[in-house]
């Protein structure tokens, strides 16, 4: 199992716009059809055209013809949430950076440690791009420092706001394992120190998530350090405080959160949070929370450490997906800290 987390999932609800029009003169009734011929599909435009005739003859007001959305998106547990064509337009705040780092190994001493490569980046970033569209800023094997700033840049030059910068990929002795300047795959590990320097030269976001397993107390040392130096932020950030994070819940995690805030432009960031999770503690949720390395078996480098721990059994050879010592019943937990309950 890749060792990486994932939380929240969304179920998609489809919506047919509905349609609205004031009352119409009949000499724009010809006109009116020749326009829409170009414009709605033609189902659609059968229904309306005549409906809006039969309703028009008794006015002289000019045509107004608006679209409205008739369903709100809503989530469940174990689905995805992928919004209808066109859904970025209608929630331009939410501009997303995705930094996904995957090195394929690190010095330590004098030994040179392959890195075990996660499968969920690529899902991570397939289920945001198809949730987001143009709202999505992708950083794949991001470089530190440079492929941050410039994308923090660009987002910035745009106009726009960000409101989540996700931080994606292995946390090691709490650090951030980003990609190596010199272009040889290998790790740059980035420390709390750095991130919050990056934050306060480039403008912090309302949300960073930390999307890797082992990262809380980054994210603790990251809250101190930005409630120091920039008390007034309103930076949140999500983290994994567990030892294992599975990597397809990494990936459903990171989705469901961003969908959480897609699909409500008022919601806080703590209410999509609660939200987010509340979608992985119901008994039907593909993924529960909770820490894999309770139940991994003690030959294995990340077994519980709890006396009572169901990871006392012994190893199966073969793997066996049915056993709870090789494929743990759940896949990681994730917290939120608030920058600015730290300055009290």
């Amino acid at each position: 199992m890749p060792h990486r987390l994932d939380i929240l999932s969304a179920e998609r609800v489809d919506h047919e716009p509905s349609f609205d029009a004031t009352i119409l003169r009949d000499e724009d009734s010809e006109a009116l059809h020749s326009t829409l011929v170009a414009l709605v599909p033609l189902g659609v435009l059968e229904a309306l055209v005549l409906a809006v005739i039969a309703f028009c003859k008794s006015g002289g007001l000019a045509a107004v013809l608006s679209v409205v959305p008739t369903a709100s998106p809503a989530l469940s547990p174990g689905g995805d949430k992928t919004p209808s064509k066109g859904e970025d337009s209608v929630r331009p705040h939410v501009q997303v950076v995705l930094a996904s780092a995957s090195p394929r190994y690190i010095h330590a001493a004098t030994q040179r440690r392959e890195l075990l490569q996660l499968p969920g980046r690529d899902i991570e970033m397939r289920k945001l791009n198809k949730l987001l569209g143009r709202q999505l800023h992708l950083v794949p094997a991001a470089v530190w420092p440079e492929d941050l700033q410039q994308a923090l840049e660009r987002t910035t030059a745009q106009g726009n706001q960000l409101k989540v910068l996700i931080l994606s990929g292995h946390y090691i002795k709490n650090h951030w394992a980003a990609e190596h300047p010199s272009g040889s795959r290998g790790t740059r590990l980035v420390s709390s120190q750095d991130v919050a320097k990056l934050l306060m030269d480039h403008g912090a976001p309302e949300l960073l998530v930390l999307n890797g397993c082992s990262s809380y107390q980054m994210a603790q040392q990251l809250a101190q350090e930005m409630a120091k130096n920039q008390p007034q932020t309103n930076l949140h950030i999500v983290s994994c405080n567990t030892q294992l994070l599975h990597d397809d819940f990494a990936a459903a995690f990171a989705h469901t959160l961003c969908a959480c805030l897609v699909s409500n432009p008022l919601s806080t960031i703590q209410q999509a949070f609660a939200d987010a999770c509340s979608c992985f503690e119901q008994a039907e949720s593909k993924f529960q929370m909770g820490e894999p390395a309770d139940y991994r078996h003690p030959s294995t480098a990340l077994a519980g450490k709890s006396e009572s721990s169901p990871s006392k059994k012994p190893k199966c050879e073969p793997y066996n997906p049915a056993c709870t010592g090789c494929n743990p019943p759940v896949h990681g937990r994730f917290v939120l800290l608030n920058v600015q309950s730290m300055t009290a």
